[in-house]
Formats: structure tokens, sequence, C-alpha cells
């Protein structure tokens, strides 16, 4: 039986970036849960996988990569046990005479028979999702501003992100950012779990939007109409992070 041990860097303060490109892979609440996901990469992968603390965050990068081609290249590799990876446009300086930097053995993994067997944990959490939030729909839409794209792309075009706000006095704004759909403003009402979007103050009841999945970065929020689903869309919390999903996609 043999034993390694999976090494991470753990960035305590600060984080600078460098001018290169690295895979997100995913961010959790839970420190061990992240390394047990990793180790199921590759083991040529999983042993050049950085986790960065980020406040409460444990948050799964790649090595980083010179070029965008070549992260690209590799996104296949990591999608086959993180599927929501995607390119990141800023890459993480290790420089190793950092002096913020801490390297840990943070996990062992036994390997038998070319099995790798996990530690168990005594807390589970779906992959990259976040923890239940005792905040209100209102208070987490309210007088925040996201970026959004659909969730599930085919094509160059259908790529497209626009930017939401959903100002006080119940006014939402949508400003166009890639595509051609024109910007526009509307009323909105957010009631228990749904979200109710108006234009002359008429709401129609069978028409609304609702959270169908919390992660770190973002939700993905459905669209109904009659009982129908229309569509699927990611509100992103930062547009870096949209950008990244978008320029990540290739056909």
């Amino acid at each position: 039986m043999k034993k390694y041990y999976i090494i991470t860097i753990i960035i305590l303060f600060n984080i600078s970036f460098a001018s290169a490109y690295t895979i997100k892979l995913a961010s959790y609440g839970n420190k061990e849960n992240l390394i047990a996901q990793v180790s199921k990469l590759d083991k040529a992968l999983s042993q050049t996988t950085h986790i960065i603390k980020e406040n409460n965050l444990y948050k799964a990068f790649s090595k980083s990569f010179p070029t965008r081609e070549r992260a690209i290249e590799q996104l296949n590799l990591y999608k086959t046990v993180f599927p929501d990876a995607y390119v990141s446009s800023t890459s993480i300086d290790l420089i190793k005479d950092e002096p913020n930097l801490v390297r840990e053995p943070i996990s062992t993994v036994e390997e038998q028979n070319d099995t790798v067997v996990i530690e168990k944990t005594n807390e589970l959490m779906i992959p990259t999702k976040s923890l239940a939030s005792k905040e209100s729909l209102a208070h987490k839409f309210t007088g925040h501003t996201f970026y959004i794209c659909p969730n599930r792309i085919k094509s160059d075009k259908e790529k497209l992100l626009i930017e939401v706000s959903f100002k006080e006095h119940n006014v939402v704004t949508y400003k166009t950012l890639l595509g051609k759909i024109p910007s526009i403003e509307m009323g909105y009402i957010i009631q228990n779990s749904r979200i109710y979007f108006s234009r002359n103050g008429i709401v129609n009841p069978s028409q609304f939007s609702q959270v169908d999945e919390t992660f770190f970065e973002y939700y993905i929020i459905s669209k109904w109409s009659r009982g129908r689903k229309i569509h699927s869309m990611r509100f992103y919390k930062k547009r870096a992070y949209a950008e990244s999903y978008l320029n990540s996609l290739i056909f």
C-alpha cells in the first residue's frame, strides 16, 4: 500500500495575480471535501492543483498556463471531475519566496490496487454548491447587480451577457454587454420564492422566475410561463466570473 500527500498552498492574507491563465475548478465551504474531490483527478493533475483560502471559502485552481489556448487544451481533463470548471484570465502568482504562502500537508490518500480511497469526513456538501442561506430572496436581489448568461450554450451565436441591476423601488434594468438583445427597464416584485416582472404596472401571475440552484459564484434562475419552463440563466455575482465562463466555451 502506498501513501502520498496532497500538498496545497493556502494564501492567508494577500493574493497577488500574474498575467497568465488558470482553470478555476470549484469553491467549497469545507476544505476536506474539496480535497477529496481534487483527489479524483488524474494524479498528475491533482498534484499540481492549488487550493486557496479566501475569506471563508476554499477555491481550487489548476496550475498556471502561459496562454488561454494551452489552458483550453487541458480544460476537459478537469471537467471529468469538475464539470463547471472554466478558464480564468488571471493566474495566482505562486512565488516560492512569498512570505505569506504556507505549504502544509492537508490530507492523506491511500492507494491500493489502483483504487483511491478517500478518508471520510463528518461533513458532506454537493460539489461547488453553497450551503443553504437564511436570507430572503428579496434581500439577495434587491440593490444588487448580476451578470447573466444562458445556463446552456451550444454555439458562439448563443453567447449572451447582460448586466442586470435590481434597484430600489422595484425597478430592474437590463443592459446588454454581449449580444443583440436591446437593453430594457421594467418593474419587479419579489414574493416568497418567485420574482414577477411587470410592464406598465401589470403583473401576469402565471409568468415568473425562481432560483433553481445556488452556487458560490452564481445562481441558476429559471423563467416560467403558464406552468412551463422557458429557459434558465446563470446570474453571476461578478462580471469576471461570467466572462471567464463564456470565454471557456469553444465550439
